[in-house]
C-alpha cells in the first residue's frame, strides 16, 4: 500500500505538469489545427 500523502503529492505534481504542457503546446496545437481547417 502506498501512503495517501504520497499519492496526493504525485497527483498534485501530475496536475501541475499537465497544466504547464497545456500552456506550452496549446498555442502550437491551435495554430496547426487552424492551418489545416
Amino acid at each position: 500500500m502506498i501512503p495517501k500523502q504520497i499519492l496526493k503529492k504525485v497527483k498534485r505534481i501530475e496536475i501541475r505538469t499537465r497544466g504547464l504542457v497545456n500552456d506550452l503546446f496549446g498555442g502550437e496545437y491551435h495554430s496547426v489545427f487552424k492551418g489545416r481547417v
